[in-house]
C-alpha cells in the first residue's frame, strides 16, 4: 500500500490541470493507491484545438501541459497564472500565484498563500482564504484552515467544522478522513459511517472500500463489514469485479470474495483509461499485461486474447 497522504489529491486534478502536474513533479513518483474517486472534468489537449494557437511568451516548460477544460485552459507567464480561451486570447489575466483547470465551472486559485474559487469570469466566488481547497463534488469542497479540513458549500457556508487531519472530496455520498491517525469514512452530515479505526481506509469501488488494520490488508463493505483479507499488496480499487494484488513483484487479480482469479503470474500490468481516468485494470473484459518481455490482453479469467 503507497503513502496516500501524499497522493490522494493529486489524483484530484492530474488528468484536470496544467498547474498541479507541475507544481507535484517531484511528488508523483510515489504513485498513490486509491486516490480519490470522484469524476474528473473532460479535458482536450490545447494543441487539438481547431484555430488555437499558443501565444508567444508562456512559461515554455508548461507548454506541452497545455489543456483545456469548460473552454479554458490555465496557463503560466513569469510565474504568474491565468486562463487562455480556445483562440489562445487572455480570457483571465495572469495574476494568481497557482491556478488549477475549470471543473463544473469553477477553478481553483491561489493569491500568496491562500487559496479559493473563481468563476469564467475571473470572479471570486469562494474568497482566497483557505490554506488549501479541493474540487467540489456533491454540492461540497474539502477546504483546509490552520492545519485541519472541514467542507464547505457553494455559499462558502461550512457544513463539516474544520476538525479533520486530511481528507478528500465526496463520493457517493460519503468521504475518507483521518483524525488522529486513524482514517474511516464520514457522510454530509458528519456522521462516521465507517468509523475511524483504521489506518488506512481506501475510496468505495463497486461497493468495497479497501482498509488496512493490524498490519492486514482487505476491503469492507458500506456497511462496515469485513468481506475479506488478503496476504497480498493491494494496487488499486476494484474494476470490473477483479482487484490488482502483488506479491514478490509478479501481478495478479482477486475476485471481490479474495480469491485468485487471475494468477499472480505477470511483470506488469498496464494503465488503461475508463471514465476519464487510467486505471491499472479491466476495462470492457480486458487488461493489458506483460509477462516475459512481451505486452498482450487477458480476460478476467486470465485468459490470453490473441
Amino acid at each position: 500500500m503507497h503513502n496516500v497522504s501524499i497522493c490522494k489529491r493529486i489524483k484530484n486534478f492530474m488528468l484536470a490541470t496544467t498547474s498541479f502536474i507541475m507544481t507535484t513533479l517531484t511528488t508523483m513518483a510515489a504513485t498513490a493507491y486509491m486516490v480519490t474517486a470522484p469524476a474528473f472534468a473532460k479535458t482536450v489537449d490545447c494543441q487539438q484545438v481547431t484555430g488555437f494557437r499558443m501565444p508567444k511568451g508562456l512559461d515554455v516548460e508548461l507548454q506541452s501541459y497545455c489543456v483545456f477544460s469548460e473552454s479554458l485552459a490555465a496557463v503560466s507567464k513569469n510565474d504568474k497564472w491565468g486562463f487562455l480561451d480556445t483562440k489562445g486570447n487572455i480570457a483571465i489575466p495572469f495574476k494568481y500565484d497557482l491556478a488549477r483547470n475549470f471543473d463544473d465551472g469553477l477553478a481553483i486559485v491561489r493569491l500568496g498563500s491562500k487559496e479559493g474559487f473563481i468563476n469564467r469570469k475571473g470572479k471570486p466566488v469562494i474568497p482566497i482564504e483557505y490554506d488549501e481547497v479541493i474540487n467540489f463534488s456533491e454540492g461540497l469542497a474539502a477546504v483546509n484552515r490552520d492545519g485541519k479540513w472541514g467542507y464547505i458549500n457553494k455559499d462558502n457556508q461550512v457544513i463539516i467544522p474544520f476538525e479533520y487531519d486530511d481528507t478528500v472530496a465526496f463520493d457517493e455520498g460519503l468521504a475518507q478522513v483521518t483524525k488522529d491517525g486513524k482514517q474511516g469514512f464520514i457522510n454530509k452530515e458528519n456522521q462516521r459511517v465507517i468509523p475511524l479505526i483504521y489506518d488506512y481506509a481506501g475510496w468505495f469501488s463497486e461497493g468495497l472500500g479497501a482498509i488496512k488494520l493490524n498490519d492486514k490488508y482487505g476491503f469492507i463493505d458500506k456497511n462496515n463489514n469485513v468481506v475479506f483479507f488478503t496476504d497480498y499488496y493491494l494496487e488499486y480499487a476494484f474494476s470490473e469485479g477483479r482487484v490488482l494484488v502483488n506479491k514478490g513483484r509478479k501481478y495478479g487479480f482477486l475476485d471481490t470474495e479474495g480469491n485468485v482469479a487471475v494468477p499472480l503470474i505477470y511483470d506488469e500490468v498496464d494503465w488503461i483509461e475508463k471514465d476519464g481516468i487510467t486505471i491499472p485494470g479491466f476495462v470492457n473484459g480486458m487488461a493489458r499485461v506483460k509477462k516475459d518481455g512481451e505486452w498482450f490482453y487477458i480476460n478476467n479469467l486470465g485468459q490470453r486474447l490473441d
